[in-house]
Formats: structure tokens, C-alpha cells, sequence
């Protein structure tokens, strides 16, 4: 059912872009388009109600209430895309970080008799085994 909800909100330029953002934030294949579409439009239901509810019992002016409800919008519909936006740089930085270490360790496998498929096997089971421990 949540799938079918986001599928109605997607806009077109928004289904180009999010799955190259959700890949690069290291969500490719496991949360999908739509999914990430029902998240913001249920965080932004629960931003205007949480702000409907502090109004009402803080017994605020119409016009508070309107504000707040606007500011809860906003910050409950832009959250979702800037916590994606953070995972893919701090993803990016991981990867830019770990490249080097794994270039060297395949340079030196290749250079020790390894052909290239046996290198890049023998490299990825040691990331493997580096982020087990």
C-alpha cells in the first residue's frame, strides 16, 4: 500500500534523479523510490500534527498555528533529502579514503602472480574480513 502512495506522489524529475542519490547514499536495492516518497509525505503528516498538537495545547493564536504547521512542513519534507544527501557524502569520503589502501593491495597481488579476477576476489574477501573484525 505504501508503494502505491509514493508511486502517485512521484513526480517524473524526481524518479530521474532520486535512484542515482539513494545508490550513492548506499541505499540502491534496498529502499526503493516510492518507499522514500511515503517517508517524506508521513514525516510531513506527522510534522503538521505534532505542530497542531502543541498549538492546542499551548492554546495558540491561528495565525502560530499556521506557522508552526509551515515550519514542521518544511523541515519534516526537506529532512529525508538532506539525510541523504549527508550519507552520500560521508559515503563518497569512505570510499575516497579506502581506494588507495585497495589499489595497493591489489598493485601487489597482481605483482605476486595473482591474475586480475583473482586479485579483485582476494582484495574484496579481505574488505570483508577487515569489516567483520
Amino acid at each position: 500500500m505504501a508503494e502505491r502512495l509514493g508511486q502517485r506522489l512521484l513526480s517524473e524529475r524526481l524518479a530521474d534523479r532520486l535512484p542515482q542519490r539513494l545508490a550513492s547514499a548506499g541505499f540502491g536495492g534496498r529502499v526503493t523510490i516510492q518507499t522514500f516518497v511515503t517517508l517524506r509525505l508521513v514525516l510531513v503528516t506527522f510534522g503538521i500534527l505534532a505542530a497542531l498538537a502543541i498549538s492546542a495545547g499551548g492554546g495558540a493564536s491561528s495565525g502560530l498555528t499556521l506557522l508552526m504547521a509551515a515550519v514542521f512542513w518544511v523541515n519534516c519534507f526537506v529532512a529525508p533529502g538532506f539525510v541523504l544527501g549527508r550519507r552520500a557524502a560521508a559515503r563518497r569520503a569512505e570510499i575516497s579514503e579506502a581506494l588507495p589502501d585497495a589499489l595497493d593491495l591489489l598493485a601487489v597481488t597482481v605483482e605476486a602472480g595473482l591474475g586480475l579476477h583473482g586479485a579483485i576476489l582476494h582484495g574484496a574477501s579481505r574488505l570483508v574480513d577487515d569489516n567483520a573484525s
